[in-house]
């Protein structure tokens, strides 16, 4: 998972498992370097070195952390979280080379504030864009948001538009409808797809 400073990735992340279990805020990384993977107690190892013994913390205290930008010093945080999404995928928030296991395909999804644009950049080309704040944008100015957010990045990559906040909230209140018009059930839809290794959509 890659995209700009406050592009909504990490809020990406978190509609893809469901739940707010990654930080939305600040972790002093040397990289912005979080491992997302599948694990029956919810959790995470910090690493302060590349060759550190990592230290066990709950997500409660990472969350506290990155609210604060008062965690200790790490250089990479291996989140453990119980969404069935995480038996198929790993979830790298933040770079574009996984440090996951070398045999295990790696898929570039790139997120994009529609609000403010990105151009391409020199890193992989992204299997699936996905456009965030669109609803921020007046009703009327949304196609043709759209339409420019997407044209440098030619008619080859396919994308999903989501109000990832929206769709946090419709699952917490278990609503179907409010799910999928809030674009969740399409984003993981896409990204199951690009699990199995088919196009996205």
């Amino acid at each position: 998972m890659t995209g700009g400073p406050r592009s909504g990735r990490t809020t990406v992340v978190n509609a893809l498992l469901g739940a707010p279990a990654v930080p939305d805020g600040r972790l002093p990384c040397t990289d912005p370097t979080v491992l997302v993977r599948w694990g029956d107690r919810p959790g995470s190892h910090m690493y302060r070195s590349p060759d550190d013994r990592p230290d066990w913390f709950s997500l409660e205290q990472l969350v506290g952390w990155a609210a604060a930008s008062a965690a200790p010093f790490m250089a990479f945080a291996d989140v453990l979280y119980p969404s069935e999404l995480l038996r198929e995928v790993a979830l790298v928030d933040g770079l574009a080379d996984d440090p996951g296991p070398a045999d295990r395909p790696h898929l570039r999804v790139h997120v994009i504030d529609a609000t403010v644009g990105a151009a391409p950049d020199a890193g992989a080309e992204p299997a699936l864009l996905v456009l965030t704040k669109l609803d921020l944008v007046d009703a009327d100015e949304r196609d043709a948001c759209r339409t420019a957010v997407l044209a440098p990045w030619g008619d080859d990559v396919p994308h999903v538009v989501v109000d990832a906040p929206r769709t946090l909230r419709a699952l917490a209140k278990r609503s179907g409808r409010a799910y999928v018009a809030s674009g969740g059930a399409a984003l993981l839809h896409a990204v199951r797809r690009l699990a199995q290794g088919r196009r996205a959509v």
